[in-house]
């Protein structure tokens, strides 16, 4: 494939060109050209670059713009369409053959007839959109199997491209705190460090390239976890693995976002407690961490800190309301996408204070949207996947106990701050939530990653 390697570069330069200007100009003067492009690239180069691309792209979620109206899908959308058809041909015509079944196919078929039935039946125009976004990011669970088993993607390349997007938009969004530009759109008075008198209270909040500074910081914190628990027992530059992690972590910190907060410490202390085999120590450990974050809450109790949460309660008592109005929104919900519609005839006002009602909580949102029936498969899923990461760890080589540390820390994340959020219904933060889950689940046994990361 020597030969190739100029018309590599060649391709890979107009891509990156197309996909650049097709952010700022009308959608139906380029799209006919970057098609052309992206697609001979999956054809006659390597799709690797595409699915990088892709998932560069996939953290600037604002749709595409046209002369007369905003299109209901965008640049990642059509990337991700590329990449599985260019990868589909190179398997049926270019004898790129692998085997696509993983651990958890079931559940996959379920959840895809689950968002199906909710997205067709929905209440709400959008509905379709829902289940097509999802299909999506199964798109990309099955694609990251097929690069990973085909090895022409390695793991290491893979995880450092990762974290290249990572500490880009934690830089960034860093720069947007501290200048209340380049992007910085929303202000509060949760500048922790002007509570003990050192700085302002009013400050920025960072959000990179992502339309709400919740996605991006979830998005910061998800990596977090996913990267510490290699570097733990994998990388050997400790140094390098601790930088990156403290730049995830400034990043994660000036999103302000208190969810993500919640779900990172909750994340971290499942992590210690997993690999601290003395016990006794982890408490002591644990218990200071404990007593100091009661601490402080009981020292910002009465600021804007914590006084802005009481208004969840209202929230959830709508959506109870909701929930429990019949049959139907009980068992099977209102649908995808729809539940700004279905609180816009519960609650009167503008779009923007129907806006703020939308959920601050995981399970209600899914249960408003696809029921109770819906709402239990979705988390008997993240139970299955919890207890399959953290199966037979003691067992397991490194590599794949530092893999099901990540995937078990994450999905606990999930859980605590799914509690006060619901970015996990969010197609920016999916896309990267079936990237691990294809990274994890793309190896069938132990002897096909023993290739060192970082080494």
């Amino acid at each position: 494939m020597s030969h190739f390697k100029k018309l590599d570069l060649f391709f890979i330069f107009l891509s990156v060109i197309f996909g650049a200007l097709i952010l700022f100009f009308p959608i139906q003067k380029l799209l006919i050209m970057f098609l052309g492009v992206i697609f001979l690239t999956l054809l006659v180069v390597k799709p690797k670059y595409c699915f990088y691309l892709m998932l560069l792209l996939s953290t600037y979620v604002f749709p595409f713009e046209t002369e007369t109206r905003q299109l209901p899908f965008n640049q990642t959308d059509i990337l991700i369409s590329l990449c599985f058809i260019g990868a589909l041909v190179r398997i049926l015509f270019l004898d790129q053959r692998f085997n696509p079944r993983t651990k958890i196919d079931k559940w996959i078929i379920i959840l895809l007839i689950l968002y199906f039935l909710a997205g067709f039946t929905s209440i709400s125009h959008r509905g379709y959109q829902g289940f097509f976004r999802f299909g999506e990011t199964i798109t990309v669970f099955y694609l990251t199997v097929y690069f990973i088993r085909t090895r022409l993607i390695t793991l290491s390349s893979l995880i450092k491209f990762m974290l290249f997007i990572g500490i880009f938009q934690s830089l960034y969004g860093i720069l947007q705190s501290l200048t209340g530009s380049f992007g910085a759109d929303f202000q509060s008075e949760r500048g922790l460090l002007g509570y003990f008198g050192l700085g302002s209270k009013l400050v920025w909040h960072g959000r990179g390239t992502f339309i709400h500074f919740n996605q991006f910081g979830t998005f910061l914190s998800t990596l977090f976890l996913f990267f510490l628990p290699v570097n733990h027992l994998i990388v050997k530059n400790k140094k390098i693995g601790y930088i990156i992690l403290f730049v995830l972590l400034c990043g994660i910190i000036v999103s302000y976002s208190r969810g993500t907060l919640l779900g990172l410490v909750a994340g971290i202390i499942f992590f210690l407690f997993q690999v601290q085999r003395n016990k006794l120590k982890f408490i002591s450990i644990l218990m200071p961490i404990l007593l100091g974050s009661w601490g402080l809450y009981n020292f910002l109790i009465n600021t804007s800190y914590v006084k802005t949460l009481a208004s969840r309660t209202e929230i959830w008592s709508l959506a109870l309301t909701i929930i429990f109005s019949d049959k139907r929104n009980l068992l099977i919900g209102s649908g995808l996408r729809s539940y700004v519609d279905v609180i816009g005839s519960y609650l009167p006002g503008d779009a923007v204070k129907i806006a703020n009602y939308c959920g601050h909580n995981f399970f209600i949102y899914n249960t408003v949207e696809m029921g109770l029936i819906g709402s239990i498969l979705v988390l008997l899923f993240l139970i299955y996947i919890l207890f399959d990461a953290c199966k037979d760890l003691e067992n397991s080589t490194k590599l794949i106990k530092s893999l099901k540390l990540s995937l078990s820390t994450i999905i606990i994340s999930i859980f605590f701050e799914g509690l006060f959020d619901h970015v996990f219904n969010q197609f920016a933060f999916q896309v990267w939530l079936y990237l691990i889950f294809g990274i994890i689940y793309a190896n069938k046994n132990e002897s096909t990653i023993r290739r060192k990361i970082g080494g």
